[in-house]
């Protein structure tokens, strides 16, 4: 994959992850909603923070040299951890 591609996709997978967790540790206003008919109505809980880790360690796993294989393999199975957990969990949650 070309380095420019490869860029493109750090940047808006970290932007992404940033902004999920930043809208998880409040650092943006989120107003309350007062009629959800979704799973979670505001960005508050450890789903949405396994989400946007997993966001995160995606866009990262772009940019980590090839040479540096065992942290390529801790950012690998961080992401599966996270996303596994998020996904998993928001099916729990949904019963």
């Amino acid at each position: 994959m070309p380095r420019k591609a490869r860029a493109v996709l750090f940047v808006i997978l970290v932007g992404v992850g940033l902004f999920i967790l930043g809208a998880n540790f409040g650092l943006y206003y989120w107003p309350p909603i007062r009629q959800c008919r979704a799973i979670f109505c505001d960005p508050y809980h450890w789903q949405i923070l396994a989400i946007g880790g997993a966001f995160l360690c995606a866009g990262l796993s772009f940019v980590i040299p090839e040479k540096f294989r065992i942290l390529g393999r801790c950012n690998a199975a961080l992401l599966l951890l996270t996303l596994f957990a998020g996904v998993i969990g928001s099916i729990f949650a949904a019963k």
